[in-house]
């Protein structure tokens, strides 16, 4: 006869079984690999409480370890489950999409956490990003509805995480920054215009948008050192920039015009702005022209600056 212990181990196998070959045979998407693989302490675990309690008196607690690996079988469906329907937050070596032609929007929303923020729009409608650094695990979110699509990158709150990067939510590296560190790639069509929030603290941010079509960039930042390239893709670029003690490098191309203001444009900076060629309109300091030049950023800063730079380049 069976005993309860061949029946419960064997059940379990049989199902894990079942759960590779479903992948091997593209049922299950194979990025739930990755998921899983982060998974395999648990397994550990529950033949260590089978081994400490199977000839005790406390035997019952023997059925732990099967119940922890049908959690485990459960966590992997969801996380299949959520593939499959597009919305996933699965940790990914690797991101890598094309965008319909029929969307015009595309809304990024990125948190830092502890990661530098690398992001380039090459020439081919191509928007390549790197995160790099430490951190316990983001989560990425990727939905596209009509003529919109969201791409969200937040930190983890998943229940497991583990080393120190967790499994790394976007990308592998392509030429800057560590191996485990993640990196994202977007074809995007060239009608798209791209939205982006940008949060976090005690970081760096390179957005070099040269070739992208970013209309706005609200950056809820503190202590970081921002650094925006823009491009001549939209006519009207708007950035708002809040938080305290913050860097600003600001470059635009030439024959395009900048518009300063708010409340971290401090008498300070009114020397240094000047020496830029802008002028002052009330609060603010201005490009001669502004109206009739192209593109035309418009920054907003909130918070004082700890440090500003703007520079004009030729877009080759």
């Amino acid at each position: 006869m069976t005993s309860a212990r061949s029946l419960r181990w064997g059940l379990t196998f049989i199902a894990f079984g079942v759960f590779w070959l479903l992948i091997e045979k593209g049922v299950i998407a194979s990025e739930v690999f990755v998921y899983a693989l982060a998974l395999w302490p648990i397994l550990l675990i529950a033949i260590g409480i089978e081994m400490i309690f199977k000839r005790t008196q406390l035997k019952a607690l023997a059925f732990i370890s099967p119940l922890l690996l049908g959690l485990t079988l459960t966590l992997i469906g969801v996380e299949a489950y959520n593939l499959e329907q597009g919305e996933s937050t699965a940790y990914h070596s690797s991101f890598n999409r094309n965008l319909d032609t029929g969307v015009e929007t595309l809304h990024a929303s990125v948190e830092l956490g502890n990661y530098d923020l690398y992001v380039r729009a090459r020439t081919g409608e191509r928007i390549r990003g790197k995160m790099v650094g430490s951190h316990p695990g983001t989560n990425l979110v990727f939905t596209q509805s009509g003529t919109t699509a969201d791409l969200e990158v937040t930190d983890s709150d998943r229940w497991f995480n583990w080393g120190s990067h967790g499994i790394p939510l976007l990308f592998t590296s392509h030429g800057f920054g560590s191996n485990r560190d993640p990196e994202f790639r977007l074809d995007v069509p060239a009608q798209t215009t791209l939205d982006l929030t940008l949060s976090g603290s005690d970081s760096f941010a390179e957005l070099n948008m040269t070739h992208a079509s970013l209309r706005k960039l609200i950056a809820n930042l503190e202590e970081v050192q921002l650094k925006i390239k823009v491009g001549d893709n939209e006519p009207l670029v708007d950035v708002t920039l809040s938080g305290k003690d913050n860097k600003l490098v600001l470059l635009f191309p030439n024959g395009g015009g900048v518009r300063l203001d708010g409340n971290g444009i401090t008498s300070d900076l009114s020397g240094y702005l000047s020496g830029q060629g802008l002028v002052q309109d009330g609060e603010a300091f201005v490009s001669p022209g502004f109206d009739t030049l192209t593109p035309q950023v418009r920054v907003s800063v909130t918070d004082d600056l700890q440090s500003l730079r703007i520079e004009t380049y030729d877009i080759q």
